[in-house]
């Protein structure tokens, strides 16, 4: 349900859509209020090759991608996960990592190897540094409220 503010007559906030519409901003303010807490620096997203026709399926994924990236590679990475669902009924993830332990160089090589893994497991699929995380975590959110979603945090140690 997309609102535009400026358009909308006074009497409409006390309806239960307007209600509804309020309880959902109030929601996803919280949730990215809560991701904040973590410091994610990393964004990703996961489109599969095989359609998920599951949240859970799409999230267990890329926890899969997570864990044998971080065994691969030795290191370990806190890593928060939401599944979207696209128009067809299937699902993709996107994802906020943490890997500010790890210095500047190895931290390019780990974004390089968590895309070439995740493109040979699954298929299409980015890897970024956050440049604004206030946007970031506002994106994600906003699949956490969208609709019913699997999500999963957790922290992955070698």
């Amino acid at each position: 349900m997309r609102v535009n503010l400026g358009d909308v007559p006074p009497e409409w906030w006390v309806t239960d859509e307007g209600r509804a519409w309020r309880k959902k901003q109030e929601i996803q303010v919280a949730w990215a209020g809560f991701l904040e807490r973590f410091n994610f620096d990393t964004w990703f997203t996961l489109t599969y090759r095989e359609p998920a026709q599951s949240a859970i399926l799409a999230v267990d994924r890329a926890v899969r991608l997570v864990k044998t990236v971080c065994k691969r590679l030795k290191i370990s990475v806190a890593v928060f996960i939401v599944a979207e669902q696209h128009r067809n009924g299937s699902y993709h993830c996107h994802g906020l990592m943490r890997l500010d332990a790890l210095p500047g160089h190895l931290a390019a090589n780990v974004l390089t190897a968590f895309w070439s893994i995740a493109l040979d497991l699954f298929g299409r699929n980015s890897f970024a540094g956050v440049k604004d995380s206030t946007a970031v975590r506002t994106y994600v959110s906003k699949y956490l409220t969208k609709q019913p979603a699997d999500w999963r945090l957790m922290n992955v140690q070698v």
